[in-house]
């Protein structure tokens, strides 16, 4: 009985040993993983994280409605997690500044003259009688 359970003890032991090797691997080949990802682009570059906050501070200048500026915020977190060689990332980043672009809460005064909007018709567009009439 002594024999089996020295046997069983080497046995768990020996196992245990593998098993923190193996745990000790796994962890130095992430670390790997992790410094290759950051070499060829995995993570944003110091210019990259300033062009992100840029975009940032430019939408948060911006009265946007809740809903745009969730999901602003979630695209920004997106960026901020992909690398300038990812190609999401320059999506993203042209998503965001089209979003950042538009003339959000600013209103025109409405022209609604039917006269000179038939005017500028036929000014900028020849023929098309029976559209330009649709139009007015």
């Amino acid at each position: 009985m002594e024999e089996r359970m020295k046997m069983v003890s080497t046995i768990i032991s020996k196992e245990v040993q593998l098993k923190a090797a193996n745990l000790v691997k796994v962890e130095a080949f992430r670390r790997k993983m992790k410094d290759r990802q950051a070499g060829f682009g995995g993570s944003a570059a110091e210019e990259d994280k300033t062009e992100i906050d840029e975009m940032s501070t430019k939408l948060d200048k911006l009265e946007l409605p809740e809903e745009t500026k969730a999901i602003c915020d979630r695209e920004l977190k997106k960026v901020k997690q992909l690398g300038p060689r990812n190609q999401e990332y320059h999506v993203s980043m042209n998503y965001l500044q089209t979003i950042s672009d538009l003339p959000w809460n600013v209103s025109q005064e409405e022209n609604l003259d039917p006269t000179k909007a038939s005017e500028i018709l036929e000014r900028d567009h020849y023929g098309l009688d029976m559209i330009k009439q649709r139009i007015i």
